[in-house]
């Protein structure tokens, strides 16, 4: 599962940021980052590729299951 975000950039005004959550037994690691960067940038654009990457245990949820984005942004 999988959130992204915009957070506040001096140099680009926003960066984009995705929180990764992993499935069971699963770890991650500077070549799992860059492989999900490098898909990112064939699929969708050298532009839309996230700067970071944050491996989470969980993601907020609202009770129907909704992403919470806002409490990411901060």
């Amino acid at each position: 599962m999988v959130a992204v975000v915009g957070v506040p950039d001096a140099e680009r005004g926003q960066r984009i940021v995705a929180h990764v959550k992993l499935r069971e037994g699963q770890s991650g690691s500077a070549a799992l980052t860059q492989a999900l960067q490098e898909e990112v940038r064939r699929r969708v654009g050298h532009h839309a590729y996230p700067r970071e990457i944050r491996f989470v245990d969980e993601l907020p949820l609202t009770t129907t299951g909704k992403i919470q984005r806002f409490k990411l942004r901060g």
